[in-house]
């Protein structure tokens, strides 16, 4: 018997193929562009913030292989420009921390009732910092030779940015405020710097999935960001992180204490979820929750408090005690908005 072919159907799917392969080579030209303003002053290095975004916009339209796709072609771009060096920054800065989320933020099953269960938002950012503390420790044990140690070499580091900065800007700054600045600055400048990262990567992606939403060109819902939890293993690293530090000395210290930081990411974001959920039994939650970011541009123990009682949701759930609303949890997932 002679099998008659759907030509129709495979010349759909050949389109519809070919379209998302021109959207994902689009994508990551975007994407390096983005990355290349920031040689043009500061006016690109914000853009250069955004980066990740287009590739966010692809892999969560078309999945994680056209992200790779992408990725791909933001990097053959840049080496062109900035030579083989920029084009593997872009890649181990930008294209494979995007994948990682975008793998993991499609990973769904089923359950017994048939609904869709997405992979965990507080699994995902937490495997971002503990990837990010891996490369920290990965850096101080290359660097750990130096003469001096760790943190005398970054705050000779911090003080040439901080030089240039008071020069360019014409500061006036006496020798004591700007030893006890760069002192401040180098304590903990491996996990602010990368800890900027990582938000903006979390920011970036949020944004993507949000205007893919709005488009109706999601893969997926998207998630249900007060209802955030942070994975049991993330506890213990930041425990002995915290017990590294205190027993240990010098760069081991100063290394760990860096540790203590960047682990503590997943529970602000949980705390920031608190907060959000506490505040719309607010009459102004708009003017309350104004409040709190601005706090954080004044108060450097305010993103403290909030990553404390992140770390303490767990046990007081406040979210289930006073929210209006309580989201359905389970140990690894969350349920999402249908």
């Amino acid at each position: 018997m002679k099998v008659m072919r759907n030509t129709t159907w495979d010349t759909q799917l050949g389109a519809r193929m070919q379209r998302q392969m021109l959207i994902a080579l689009g994508g990551g030209i975007v994407s390096a562009m983005l990355l290349v303003g920031s040689l043009t002053g500061a006016g690109g290095l914000l853009l250069a913030n955004f980066a990740p975004l287009p590739l966010f916009l692809v892999g969560f339209m078309s999945g994680a292989r056209s992200l790779v796709v992408a990725g791909a072609a933001g990097s053959v771009a840049l080496m062109f420009v900035g030579g083989i060096e920029t084009a593997a920054f872009y890649a181990g800065t930008t294209m494979i921390p995007a994948w990682m989320i975008v793998h993991h933020g499609l990973s769904h099953r089923f359950t017994a009732t048939g609904a869709t269960d997405w992979y965990s938002t507080g699994e995902i950012v937490s495997r971002l910092a503990a990837l990010i503390a891996i490369f920290v420790v990965i850096v101080s044990l290359v660097a750990s030779g130096v003469q001096g140690g760790i943190e005398n070499a970054v705050g000779s580091f911090v003080e040439t940015i901080i030089s240039q900065i008071v020069k360019a800007m014409a500061l006036d700054l006496n020798s004591e405020g700007m030893d006890l600045l760069i002192d401040r600055m180098a304590m903990l400048f491996p996990a602010v710097t990368t800890l900027s990262w990582l938000f903006m990567m979390v920011v970036n992606a949020t944004v993507a999935q949000a205007l893919l939403v709005k488009w109706g060109k999601a893969a997926r819902p998207s998630p249900r960001y007060r209802t955030i939890e942070a994975p049991e293993w993330i506890y213990w690293a930041i425990v002995g992180a915290a017990a590294l530090k205190l027993v240990s000395s010098d760069d081991v210290e100063y290394v760990a204490q860096n540790l203590v930081v960047i682990l503590a990411a997943p529970f602000f974001l949980v705390g920031l979820a608190v907060t959000h959920t506490l505040a719309y039994r607010l009459k102004m939650p708009g003017l309350g929750l104004g409040l709190l970011y601005t706090s954080f541009l004044i108060l450097t123990w305010a993103p403290v408090v909030i990553a404390a009682v992140g770390f303490a949701e767990q046990w007081v759930r406040l979210r289930e005690r006073y929210g209006r609303t309580a989201g359905t949890l389970t140990r690894h997932s969350q349920s999402e908005d249908e």
